[in-house]
């Protein structure tokens, strides 16, 4: 008797090539593991960067394409999860104005909250670019500390 394993939701359906990966992901890999070898060879070859750093310097280069494809939120790829991500954040609160009671009617509370809103809005966005500018700082200095010490084993 011949038993086949189907999920009884049909979302998360996953057509497996090699290792529980589909198609896509294991292009992935091998698009960032040949771009570590490419990367590793042309540190060594020509820069003459000796065989035990070349690949610490390669591994930048091969995380890239690997994580973007298994950045996988809610079961969205990254550059969907940026456009849903966008069309939450446009989003307008929609107001209701009950004209039941003269206080709430005279005085909008929602436009209050709206302010109280933007105003957090403004200051998270303020930290992100923050968080942002130091991250890229940190990422430059590692990557200045890692020529110097390259140069500095060269001469």
């Amino acid at each position: 008797m011949l038993a086949v394993k189907t999920n009884k939701n049909i979302e998360k359906f996953k057509s497996d090539v090699a290792g529980g990966f589909d198609l896509r992901e294991v292009i992935s890999i091998i698009i960032g593991l040949l771009l570590g070898i490419v990367v590793t060879l042309v540190a060594i070859m020509v820069f003459h960067v000796p065989m035990s750093v070349a690949p610490y310097i390669a591994s930048l280069f091969i995380a890239f394409p690997i994580l973007l494809k298994f950045f996988k939120p809610n079961g969205m790829g990254v550059n969907m999860y940026r456009e849903k991500q966008r069309a939450f954040k446009k989003g307008i609160v929609l107001a209701y104005i009950s004209t039941e009671n003269s206080f709430v009617y005279s005085k909008n509370l929602i436009k209050d909250q709206n302010k109280n809103y933007q105003k957090e809005k403004n200051f998270e966005q303020f930290l992100k670019k923050v968080k942002r500018i130091t991250i890229l700082f940190i990422a430059i200095i590692f990557m200045i500390i890692t020529v110097i010490v390259v140069m500095m084993k060269w001469l």
